[in-house]
């Protein structure tokens, strides 16, 4: 170094100082280098791979909300449950989206419910299944969903055609947590992989040809143009890559919405870097415009989803992009929307107006231009709910008519039936009284022969009783006749209570179904009416036996009077006569016994029929009772055409009124006959007394 010159040393110290700064920034600058294009690569490779991951859940919040979809339905309809669970997995089972691309649906055990290409494993049990390194895939599927997001990423390899070895596989997969149902989709990772591993290869050798470039020319002219060179190396090679770096690193903060805008790469050199710098310009360019273009796609989304919340279902999403997903995702919405507006309603609202009307019982509201199938049917419902709720208002106020009318009718049937009874009892009251003046006939008939020796003596006194026998076969006939009269009371009455159970027969078949008991009453009524015509006739033919007893004894009376003039001749002849008279008594008695037993018969049935009259009114007021009720809950709700129900007329029966009407005479010209027995009784006992 002492032989050296100063400029020798200078030049060295230059040189020494150029070569060692030389090696030291091409060292440095390649290990900046290796460094930038390390980061670069490894923050390409997180964003693919985190890119991927958002493409792979992206297309399995589709897949989960079309089963949400279907799982609200469900919920609406809890009888149709396992239905939708089908139409869910038939409709995932059916989409596609890219190439290839697919869903399949596990639970919790885990056990393949749905596999979209391979349907053999639908059913089976997944829980030993695993990939080459190990992994148990389902396994780590169900770990992923079991935490509080209940959806991640699982990571693994699997083979692949077309290639020997396995190849590295995401899945993403999200927990239906109502169905315990794992929704999943995948796709290889490898093309990432590869892409990567080509880029820093072909990074690591351009870089190492740089080096080896920047040596040559660093040896060859480091003395001549080493401050030329440490000039150009800064402003040709330091200077733009770290510009290339900044500019990629602007162009990830734009990916990852950090800055609005992005900085392109100065590619106005020609060397490799500049070559780089073009190549990043033109793929900046393409991704910024299909960021916005998937931006302004998702803003017209949102604008969609915005209408579909407000219960619109005919809009459409208008805008248009180069992503394949995207676009796939936009047609399937669009349809979707179509669908859903076919089958429910292009508005909501519309929907949603008649149902809160409906829950206000107010069901005269209507869709006024349904274009889907629920809007129709909906408008179908709202009509036959109008038409039931009319025919019930119209049903409940007739009922309650016919059943106010079959009260007062059966008032009035319970009135005749006490009327009956009280004309019975007056009619037994006179048999008894009958039946004492044939007993004290009977008597004086068997006094009349211990005086038969007397009758000799006393022929004119003979002759006035036998007047006076005579007067009171009259009596008797007229008492017969009396009876008579009353049996004919009593077959009217039986006769128009047969009536009454008809017309109380024809009104519970008007009723329907509420008036099948009360039927069974009428057909009870008409039974007992039949027993007491019976039980009339019966009685009119022992009084008509009793009439021609009274008539005989009359006559033989009469031969008393006209054999006085020879009784003292005839007195055997006499007590002959006197004989078949207290046989004939005998037999008056058993008939008068007999009538008593009709009598009492017919007073039971009465009885019966008052009953059952009782019962009937209480059928009556149950039945109105029940037709006040559909009535008021049916004026609850308001419905088309309510206020025109008008009530089913019919022809209401007089009957039990004129009945009543000639029963009330008959019992007064009873009563009058009867006084008239009992004063010719008593007149009678005077004249056996005389006697």
């Amino acid at each position: 170094m002492k032989n050296l010159s100063i400029k020798a040393k200078l030049l060295l110290i230059v040189i020494s100082s150029i070569v060692i700064v030389s090696v030291i920034i091409l060292i440095e600058s390649n290990i900046a280098l290796y460094k930038t294009s390390d980061k670069i690569t490894n923050e390409f490779e997180q964003q693919a791979f985190k890119a991927k991951e958002e493409e792979l859940k992206s297309y399995v919040q589709i897949a989960y909300k079309t089963v949400e979809a279907f799982y609200k339905r469900a919920q609406e309809n809890p009888e149709n449950t396992l239905e939708y669970k089908q139409a869910a997995v038939k409709a995932i089972e059916a989409i596609r989206y890219g190439k290839d691309g697919y869903y399949w649906i596990n639970d919790s055990h885990p056990n393949m419910i749905m596999h979209a290409i391979k349907p053999a494993l639908n059913g089976t049990d997944l829980s030993e299944n695993k990939d080459p390194n190990g992994v148990y895939v389902f396994k780590e599927m169900i770990k992923a969903t079991s935490d509080g997001d209940n959806e991640g990423l699982v990571r693994y390899v699997w083979p692949k055609p077309g290639f020997e070895k396995p190849q590295p596989k995401f899945s993403y997969v999200i927990k239906f947590e109502p169905w315990d149902w794992i929704i999943g989709t995948g796709a290889y990772v490898d093309n990432i992989t590869t892409s990567i591993n080509e880029m820093k290869s072909s990074t690591e050798e351009e870089i190492f040809e740089t080096m080896i470039t920047n040596i040559i020319i660093i040896f060859i002219i480091m003395i001549i143009l080493a401050f030329v060179m440490l000039v150009i190396a800064k402003k040709s090679i330091f200077d733009p890559l770290e510009k290339f770096q900044n500019g990629l690193l602007s162009f990830f903060k734009y990916l990852n919405k950090e800055q609005n805008n992005i900085d392109l790469l100065d590619d106005s050199s020609k060397d490799e870097i500049g070559t780089m710098s073009k190549e990043v310009n033109q793929n900046i360019k393409k991704t910024q415009t299909l960021i916005e273009e998937d931006s302004v796609l998702i803003d017209d989304v949102k604008r969609v989803v915005a209408e579909v919340k407000a219960g619109y279902l005919d809009k459409k999403i208008t805008k248009t992009t180069q992503n394949e997903a995207l676009k796939e995702l936009q047609i399937i919405f669009n349809e979707m929307l179509e669908i859903m507006e076919r089958n429910v309603h292009n508005d909501i609202n519309e929907l949603n107006k008649v149902l809160v009307s409906f829950k206000n019982r107010d069901f005269r509201e209507k869709i006024q231009t349904p274009k889907g199938e629920v809007a129709k049917t909906l408008n179908e419902l709202c009509e036959i709910i109008n038409k039931m709720l009319l025919d019930s208002l119209q049903n409940g106020n007739t009922m309650n008519e016919n059943a106010e009318t079959l009260r007062n009718n059966v008032e009035q049937l319970s009135v005749s039936s006490n009327e009956q009874a009280a004309s019975l009892e007056e009619t037994a009251a006179a048999l008894e009284e009958i039946t004492g003046t044939i007993t004290n006939t009977s008597e004086n008939i068997a006094q009349m022969a211990n005086y038969t020796q007397e009758l000799s003596n006393s022929v004119k006194t003979g002759q006035e009783l036998a007047g006076q026998t005579t007067s009171a076969m009259e009596d008797i006939n007229s008492q017969t006749q009396l009876i008579a009269e009353a049996i004919t009371v009593i077959d009217q009455i039986a006769f128009q209570t047969n009536i009454l159970s008809l017309n109380a027969a024809v009104e519970a078949a008007t009723a329907g179904e509420a008036g099948k008991g009360f039927a069974v009453v009428a057909q009870e009524v008409r039974n007992l009416a039949n027993r007491s015509a019976d039980a009339a006739k019966e009685i009119k033919t022992i009084v008509e036996n009793a009439t021609l007893k009274a008539n005989s004894g009359k006559e033989i009376s009469q031969k008393m009077i006209e054999g006085y003039q020879t009784i003292n001749t005839k007195v055997q002849e006499t007590n002959t006569l006197i004989v078949d008279i207290t046989t004939a008594s005998k037999e008056q008695s058993t008939g008068i016994a007999q009538i008593n037993d009709a009598v009492a018969q017919l007073d039971k049935a009465t009885q019966e029929n008052a009953h059952i009259a009782s019962n009937t009114s209480d059928i009556a007021n149950q039945t109105s009772q029940m037709a006040i009720n559909i009535v008021q809950e049916a004026n609850k709700s308001e419905f088309l055409n309510k206020n025109s129900v008008k009530i089913k007329k019919h022809e209401k029966t007089t009957t039990i009124k004129k009945e009543k009407e000639t029963s009330v005479l008959k019992k007064e010209n009873k009563e009058k006959k009867v006084e008239v027995i009992k004063a010719n009784n008593t007149e009678n006992d005077d004249e056996w007394e005389t006697f």
